[in-house]
């Protein structure tokens, strides 16, 4: 099975019938008190997965390498199932 997020996948999840599946979900958030002026995810070959903005403060994504960039500074990100990334100010 295949789970698709805003502008990425999580492929290969196995579902077994009548289980449950638990997916934990990385997710990216831009902390209170933050001050940014553009902000987005995207993988390491450069393709965009999340974008932020006044409304959007945080994407869930599939486990996976990534790069957070906010105004231009660059934060790899190599997440494993459930971890979390928090930019603060």
């Amino acid at each position: 099975m295949t789970l698709r997020f805003a502008k990425s996948e999580w492929r290969f999840i196995k579902v077994d019938g009548g289980k449950t599946t638990t997916l934990r979900p990385v997710a990216v958030i831009l902390a209170d008190g933050l001050e940014w002026k553009a902000a987005r995810v995207t993988t390491q070959d450069g393709k965009e997965v999340a974008d932020f903005n006044a409304v959007r403060w945080k994407a869930a994504l599939p486990p996976g390498d990534y790069i957070v960039e906010v105004d231009g500074n660059k934060f790899p990100f190599p997440a494993t199932e459930g971890e979390v990334f928090k930019v603060k100010p």
